[in-house]
């Protein structure tokens, strides 16, 4: 038996002459040992290509992963400054609120925390002082107009009378009375004037009035759509809140998976070195082996030129042999003769 190969490059056992059947059973185990040395490097190659694809699916799952969780970030950061302008608002309006708070104490403390109460209350004391003074001058009318009839008579009785009554003292009384009929008229003419202040005071006081109700109705309004305003923003904060809680829900659900694939990554590569170092070590062994199979078969082509030779030897030897047997028959004939 003779190692022999064929045109793919495949080694296989020839047939050969009986001496080589220890030769031939130690090239056929080293044989077998290649082959299931090559099936063990091509089952790791084919394990390595797995793990390979395996890894780069992990990667790639790690990468998807990495960018949802970047796109989440976004959305956390966006709701930040939703939450920030809202915060702010509401900081606004707190201020607004201050201040409204502010300007209604200012008010109470100057006396005039319910307005239209006491504008109100002052209008009908000075109704009622106007009624007064209208009733006063009344008076001051009917005392003026009987004072003046005395007089008349007064003076009409002195004329008819012959004797001097400038020494009398019922001219000084009527003087006097003159004189009071005087400032009474000044009086009057006094109480006249104040009528039309009032008049005036009151106009003005209604205009006040008015321009207060004004804004006491632009203050409720703007208070309405504040409290409107505070109630939206209330909702959206907690919307938000609401928000960001879930945002953190899902980010912790995702760092968990994010571990786990960690995890599985680890595991991988871990059996993926194994692997490598394995095929590394079975790498050698192929290479040891095949050097050894060279070996074999340039021991195994060696003993086939020796096999050759002997056959060779052996053809003449039997050449030899034939010659000397017909050399002795002849001899034995030549004998018998």
């Amino acid at each position: 038996m003779i190692l022999e190969e064929d045109s793919a490059g495949n080694i296989f056992v020839a047939e050969v002459s009986p001496g080589g059947n220890a030769e031939k059973s130690g090239l056929v185990e080293a044989l077998r040992e290649e082959k299931t040395k090559t099936d063990s490097i091509r089952e790791m190659e084919s394990r390595k290509k797995n793990v390979d694809k395996e890894v780069k699916s992990l990667q790639d799952e790690i990468a998807k992963r990495k960018l949802q969780l970047q796109d989440k970030d976004k959305d956390f950061k966006w709701l930040e400054t939703r939450l920030q302008a809202v915060v702010k608002t509401n900081r606004l309006l707190q201020g607004i609120v201050a201040k409204q708070a502010a300007f209604r104490k200012r008010v109470s403390e100057d006396g005039n925390e319910d307005t239209e109460c006491d504008v109100q209350k002052c209008l009908e004391v000075s109704a009622e002082q106007l009624n007064q003074m209208s009733e006063r001058l009344e008076l001051m009318k009917d005392k003026l107009l009987e004072r003046c009839d005395d007089s008349g008579a007064g003076a009409k009785h002195v004329r008819g009378q012959k004797d001097a009554r400038d020494t009398d003292p019922t001219t000084d009384g009527l003087k006097q009375e003159s004189e009071l009929c005087q400032k009474s008229e000044t009086e009057l003419e006094q109480m006249k004037e104040q009528p039309n202040d009032l008049k005036e005071e009151l106009m003005a006081q209604e205009v006040e009035l008015e321009h207060q109700d004004v804004e006491t109705k632009r203050t409720v309004e703007d208070r309405f759509v504040l409290k409107k305003d505070a109630v939206k923003l209330q909702a959206l904060v907690d919307e938000a809140a609401q928000r960001v809680i879930s945002l953190e829900h899902k980010l912790a659900e995702k760092e968990e998976k994010i571990t786990w694939l960690q995890r599985g990554l680890n595991d991988r590569v871990q059996d993926w070195s194994k692997v490598k170092e394995e095929l590394v070590r079975t790498r050698k062994e192929r290479d040891s082996i095949k050097s050894e199979a060279e070996q074999l078969g340039r021991e195994a082509l060696r003993m086939s030129a020796e096999v050759e030779v002997l056959k060779r030897r052996v053809h003449l030897l039997e050449e030899d042999i034939l010659m000397k047997e017909g050399e002795l028959s002849i001899l034995q004939g030549n004998m018998e003769d």
